[in-house]
């Protein structure tokens, strides 16, 4: 018996990772396969930030995304001086499994310390994405870093 074919997921390619997997955005309608909206949600109990819905182009993938984002500037001493190095700000990391026939949507859960950071009147932050891609035996077969514009939602 032959699987299913993988369902048609509408959206926007935002980020290739090699011939392994991809990184869409969409309307974020699941009825429609739509991709998932990034967004930031900071209001509800479960402060998340979606980016988006993984699919795998190769057999199976482990997809691990570390998300920071810049808060202003901090002192710190270099070589017996003091220099302004920009103050990166944890919001969470994930890791998935993602296979050819199943995509997943991105989520990670926000700390509340970064979901304070982020302050009660901004509408959108330029998150930073570190990712880094396994294959079904553990190696590390690609690793890139994007920077993604983020809605920030308080509902």
């Amino acid at each position: 018996m032959t699987p299913p074919a993988p369902t048609a997921l509408t959206g926007k390619v935002s980020l290739r990772f090699g011939t392994h997997a991809a990184l869409l955005t969409g309307a974020g309608n699941i009825k429609k396969n739509q991709a998932a909206k990034p967004q930031l949600r900071i209001k509800g109990s479960t402060r998340t930030l979606t980016l988006g819905t993984l699919r795998a182009t190769s057999a199976n993938v482990k997809i691990t995304a570390v998300a920071t984002f810049r808060k202003g500037t901090k002192r710190v001493r270099v070589r017996n001086r003091m220099v302004q190095r920009p103050n990166m700000v944890a919001l969470g990391k994930s890791t998935l499994t993602v296979t050819k026939s199943a995509p997943k949507t991105l989520t990670i859960r926000v700390p509340a310390k970064g979901a304070a950071a982020v302050g009660k009147k901004v509408k959108s932050v330029k998150v930073q994405v570190a990712f880094t891609v396994r294959n079904a035996r553990g190696k590390v077969v690609k690793k890139s870093t994007k920077t993604f514009p983020i809605a920030v939602v308080r509902k």
